[in-house]
């Protein structure tokens, strides 16, 4: 378990979400994968409790900000 402190204090966390920030502005898979877990993937939610969409780290590298794939993300937050 991380102490909250020890976390905000370990440089390798500003570089991974710079890295990751990289990654998703320039719309760039090859730069995601290596961020991406090979053994859990990446859980993507459009909404805080909305329906997750799993890519594994392969995914990431092609496709994965080109894909017309169409993933029912449920209810937005406001619905009913």
């Amino acid at each position: 378990m991380w102490v909250p402190a020890s976390f905000c204090a370990d440089g390798r966390v500003n570089t991974l979400l710079s890295n990751f920030s990289n990654a998703v502005t320039a719309s760039n898979g090859t730069l995601l994968y290596p961020l991406v877990s090979p053994l859990h993937g990446m859980a993507v939610r459009l909404y805080r409790n909305g329906n997750p969409d799993c890519f594994q780290s392969k995914r990431t590298r092609s496709g994965f900000f080109t894909s017309t794939y169409a993933h029912d993300w449920g209810a937005a937050p406001a619905a009913g």
